[in-house]
């Protein structure tokens, strides 16, 4: 009867052991106990008014629990990529901002023949079951779309991870 035991309790610990391994791989943890998979991925895009092509860029940022990728684009013209490696807090820290934002799909609502502004979009989990898409349509002073939360804000946070990004946009008009 005790080997019975015994062995039901080492088989309960090697599960344990087993499934902490597995599951370590999957999640990534910090002291801000955010828990994200490895897999999650966050996606901003600036989409710039219509502009002749030396003056237009938009660009999209692409974040992931290991970095953070800056393209940007002059009308689906690539003209300059860029990467910054995230630590495991710096991107806790940037997804569980970005979640305190209460970034949410909301009724879509028309821009009414407005035309030459600028867009925000947004993909929050980008793929999963959990995915949030949308965007904002700035023109004639209102935010025409499909998104509720502060989109600015979770733009600001996207831009600070990328060092002298507005450099390097300009730098890109200066080839």
């Amino acid at each position: 009867m005790k080997s019975v035991t015994l062995l039901h309790g080492l088989t309960g610990i090697l599960f344990v052991l087993i499934f902490s391994s597995w599951s370590n791989k999957k999640m990534i943890t910090s002291n801000d106990s955010i828990r994200t998979r490895v897999t999650d991925t966050f996606v901003y895009h600036f989409g710039d008014a219509s502009l002749p092509p030396p003056y237009h860029r938009s660009y999209t940022i692409s974040v992931t629990p290991t970095k953070a990728l800056v393209t940007i684009e002059s009308y689906s013209d690539v003209l300059a990529k860029d990467s910054v490696v995230l630590t495991a807090d710096k991107y806790n820290s940037f997804a569980k901002s970005l979640m305190a934002l209460s970034i949410r799909k909301s009724k879509a609502r028309s821009s009414k023949g407005c035309t030459g502004g600028t867009t925000k979009a947004l993909t929050l989990y980008a793929g999963s079951r959990k995915e949030i898409k949308g965007s904002l349509y700035y023109c004639g002073g209102q935010a025409i779309g499909n998104l509720s939360g502060d989109v600015t804000a979770a733009a600001n946070l996207f831009i600070a991870l990328i060092p002298q990004l507005e450099k390097k946009i300009e730098a890109t008009k200066n080839n």
